[in-house]
């Protein structure tokens, strides 16, 4: 597993620097309390919208933005015996010149879970890490790792995250949410018990019959809440 995190260092001088963290946000939902950034250079200085952070640029001037997503969580079974990794979230900088005053949302993403109901469970993809503008045009998004499949051989590894405009195999493209995937089959399949991640702008996909009833992701515009299954 890695942390996830949104770091802003001025480029030209490391004294302004400001380390985003998902401040111990639990499974589907955000962090409700800003606490954990007492005695940092973000304490009193970051407000929470239902989960999002808001922080105002304090001085004019290049930015480094890093940002890193969250790892999905192994696919599990009662014995733990044998599972199936999770992919780690991706890894993504960039530089901006950012005006002093200007507020940006700021979403980190958390670690996914695995579900408590089967023996035999696939393993919750982790949460992208989003930096943008107050209307949400995006600066840097760095997607969140896949869950591991459920621990039998023909099941596999989560893929890694993706720090590209579009998703690999049945990934969303243009911000748009992904649809679940047989990784036999490299295509889209509704009958199996997954559903896939959410983007900028499009919720995730998932299964709603025929079995237990997957609650889908919400994309970062429409509050960035992590999917549920059972």
């Amino acid at each position: 597993m890695q942390d996830s995190f949104a770091d802003l260092t001025s480029a030209k001088s490391r004294v302004h620097r400001y380390v985003f963290s998902n401040l111990d946000g639990k499974e589907e939902t955000g962090p409700t309390s800003t606490s954990g950034y007492a005695g940092t250079s973000l304490d009193g200085k970051v407000t929470l919208n239902n989960g999002i952070q808001i922080w105002s640029v304090p001085v004019t001037g290049w930015y480094v933005i890093e940002a890193s997503g969250a790892s999905g969580a192994n696919g599990t079974n009662w014995n733990q015996t044998e599972w199936r990794i999770g992919g780690l979230g991706a890894k993504i900088r960039g530089t901006f010149t950012l005006a002093e005053g200007t507020k940006l949302k700021i979403l980190v993403g958390q670690e996914g879970h695995h579900g408590t109901d089967f023996g035999d469970a696939p393993g919750g993809g982790g949460g992208g890490t989003f930096v943008t503008f107050l209307d949400a045009t995006p600066l840097i998004i760095a997607g969140g790792g896949g869950g591991g499949g459920k621990p039998e051989k023909q099941f596999e590894d989560g893929d890694p995250g993706q720090a590209t405009e579009n998703g690999t195999r049945c990934g969303g493209t243009g911000g748009n949410g992904g649809q679940p995937c047989n990784a036999n089959t490299g295509s889209v399949d509704y009958n199996i018990l997954v559903g896939g991640g959410a983007g900028l702008k499009g919720n995730g996909g998932g299964k709603s019959e025929g079995g237990p009833t997957i609650t889908s992701s919400l994309s970062f515009i429409n509050g960035g809440v992590g999917g549920i299954c059972p």
